[in-house]
């Protein structure tokens, strides 16, 4: 069995493992992913319905191997290749461990949260810490890094809302938090014989889609795009809006509830209708205007910065930063600046359930009449 006859030598332990799947023949080393075995490096294999001999010695390995292909299989599965992923994995004779770094990388991901705020973060890398022996797994840390943000982004050391601020000018590998999430409740949580790393990839995607408010992000994208412009230059009153013309266009999305015996509109509703004339805003009750957004900001787009020791199927990764895409944004903006001004709203809702109130009694009124 190739590679194999110097691994019986006591206490030697592999330092690769080749994986053969549909994707191909990998062997995978301290260095990361390689396509032919490194010279005089110990190394086992997976067992393969399509080999000949049974690699008897990996039975030990069984576990690691047994992950080590499910997480390729499942990328090739979903990218049409391996190209994707990169692992390196080392020996640490004090614990008597392999600790694997599976590294993955997502490419431009759209984000988004409960209140529908959406933003696009591009070139995202994983990196999955993982200590394992022949007993088991255990997932250790999961660390995030991009080889491109925009100047915003820069300003706000922002490379995603479950990450930490990260420094711009030695940028690198940044730690995740995973809180309460479903991918820390069902990988994280504690060590396991058992696990679906296809399954993981799944719940990782969904995890970096997902922006918790609810769990206390580092950063929201609200945060990061908020161009900090207060309503007093905004003048708008409730002479500017055709309450008629409003009740007429949205009267499908107005959940009226009975209180105190009146009929009264939900605040609701507001954020579901466009109001002519009248701009939104986000929470902190602030409007868009992208050439402030833009000249909060000391950063300048075309500048590269790299990374001290981050590389990906053996390429050092550079970060780009830059200059903020005005058509790319304003697709987004509208997610995050999507409340009616608050000055606005109370007056608009008062009058509406008015109108409804007046024209629910008249309606009474004339049934008993009729009857």
């Amino acid at each position: 069995m190739e590679g194999l006859h110097s691994f019986k030598t006591i206490n030697m332990q592999p330092l690769a493992f080749k994986i053969k799947g549909d994707f191909g023949t990998v062997y995978i080393t301290e260095s990361g992913i390689k396509d032919i075995a490194p010279e005089g490096v110990l190394y086992v294999a997976n067992i393969h319905p399509d080999d000949d001999i049974i690699d008897r010695d990996s039975f030990k390995y069984n576990i690691i191997l047994k992950h080590l292909y499910d997480i390729l299989d499942h990328r090739y599965r979903s990218d049409g290749d391996i190209n994707n992923i990169d692992i390196d994995i080392k020996y640490r004779d004090y614990s008597d461990s392999y600790y694997i770094n599976i590294k993955m990388y997502h490419g431009d991901i759209e984000i988004v949260n409960s209140l529908g705020h959406k933003a696009l973060l591009k070139e995202v890398y994983t990196k999955t810490i993982i200590k394992a022996d022949e007993r088991g797994m255990r997932f250790a840390g999961l660390d995030i890094l991009r080889t491109c943000i925009n100047t915003i982004e820069a300003e706000k050391r922002f490379y995603h809302s479950h990450s930490p601020g990260v420094s711009i000018s030695r940028p690198g590998w940044n730690p995740m938090c995973l809180g309460d999430s479903e991918l820390y409740t069902h990988f994280f949580k504690r060590k396991r014989k058992n696990t679906d790393m296809s399954l993981y990839s799944v719940y990782l995607d969904a995890y970096l889609a997902w922006e918790s408010k609810e769990g206390g992000p580092y950063s929201t994208i609200e945060s990061v795009y908020n161009c900090l412009v207060d309503d007093s230059s905004v003048n708008i009153s409730i002479d500017h809006v055709n309450l008629d013309n409003l009740i007429y266009k949205h009267a499908d999305v107005f959940q009226v509830v009975d209180y105190n015996g009146k009929l009264t509109v939900s605040s609701d509703f507001m954020n579901h209708i466009e109001i002519e004339g009248v701009r939104k805003t986000n929470s902190y009750g602030n409007y868009f205007d992208f050439d402030i957004l833009r000249a909060t900001t000391s950063h300048t787009g075309g500048n590269d910065v790299d990374f001290p020791s981050a590389t990906f199927r053996g390429v050092p990764l550079r970060m780009a930063i830059e200059d903020i895409d005005k058509d790319e944004l304003m697709s987004y903006i509208p997610t995050i600046y999507n409340r009616p001004p608050g000055n606005l709203m109370d007056t608009i809702k008062n009058r509406v359930s008015s109108i409804i109130n007046l024209n629910y009694e008249k309606s009474n009124r004339e049934e008993v009449r009729n009857a």
